[in-house]
């Protein structure tokens, strides 16, 4: 099984980095149904990002550090200012925002970047509502006009992301934590947040924000997110499409868990790969209107990272 694994690994990190783009940009593609089907690509730094994170451990044991230099040239590229993202690039007409900024500098932080993340940090905390809860938009800054009067509001997975980055750079937010957990406790999760319709992608920013941020604050929930995880699967060992399989497998491990459901989500995951190394297109995330965001570039990758912890995690206890 184990060389299987390094086998599909590889297979998919020859599809990333035949597909990354010649910007250092991992694609994005848009559609107007959450199957993906005649999607579009577009340019976005957000999924850019999340690759960088699943590929990082595998840093040391695969040949990567081109990809990942290109990517990170390509963030670096969109930042503005002392270091803000939006979501569609640099100068674009979104407002700047906290996940796309969070999660960029997360990436860029894992990987040695050099940045004033503390002071970007500290700057970031003006974005939250008076219970210490950060809203989605940055919108007095280098702003377009016409998105003065824009609504905010808070999302919990762009929450979650936030966390991830500030556990990081070890700035301790525990009115996020507080947040996050309730969220949890309260099941309000499971209907989808405002731009996340699928429950498991908050679960899976959550768990990288407590496994790979150590955002120690969130063991009290890992309970209820591991047991909600095992009711979900269905009897072939599934949650729903393969990225939904993928950050529901990744998120298990990361809750500590090992078992019979894991193995079944890993082989299910080394089925699903196509015959160029990638995996199925799948949608992570809805914007406003109704559009729906993802690729197989981020499909490739969270699997990926999957695959690769179900093996680093064998030999270890159990949390």
């Amino acid at each position: 099984m184990n060389n299987k694994i390094i086998k599909s690994i590889r297979e998919g990190i020859s599809f990333l980095l035949t597909n990354q783009l010649i910007s250092g940009e991992f694609s994005t593609t848009r559609a107007e149904k959450n199957d993906m089907k005649n999607s579009s690509c577009i340019k976005s730094i957000f999924f850019t990002t999340f690759v960088l994170h699943s590929l990082n451990q595998l840093k040391n044991d695969f040949p990567i550090n081109e990809t990942v230099r290109n990517a990170i040239k390509f963030l670096l590229n969109e930042k503005e200012g002392e270091g803000f993202w939006r979501f569609f690039g640099k100068g674009t007409h979104l407002p700047l925002d906290l996940d796309d900024t969070c999660c960029a500098l997360s990436a860029l932080f894992e990987n040695n970047v050099e940045l004033e993340y503390r002071t970007i940090a500290n700057c970031l905390l003006n974005y939250r509502d008076n219970k210490g809860v950060f809203y989605t938009w940055i919108l007095d800054r280098y702003s377009p006009k016409t998105h003065n009067e824009l609504e905010n509001d808070i999302d919990w997975v762009v929450n979650a992301n936030v966390l991830f980055f500030f556990s990081l750079i070890k700035m301790p937010i525990p009115e996020v934590v507080d947040y996050i957990c309730n969220i949890v406790k309260e099941k309000v999760f499971e209907d989808g947040s405002i731009y996340y319709y699928s429950p498991f992608g908050f679960i899976y920013c959550l768990s990288r924000a407590y496994a790979d941020g150590e955002a120690v604050g969130l063991k009290p929930i890992l309970e209820k997110i591991k047991n909600y995880l095992l009711n979900k699967q269905n009897v072939a060992g599934e949650w729903g499409n393969t990225l939904e399989n993928a950050m529901a497998s990744v998120s298990l491990i990361n809750c500590g868990y090992k078992g019979i459901e894991v193995d079944r989500a890993i082989n299910n995951l080394l089925k699903a790969q196509r015959a160029d190394g990638g995996w199925p297109n799948g949608a992570f995330f809805a914007g406003v209107p109704e559009l729906f965001y993802g690729s197989r570039e981020l499909s490739t990758a969270i699997v990926i990272e999957a695959l690769w912890l179900s093996l680093i995690h064998i030999s270890e206890p159990t949390r």
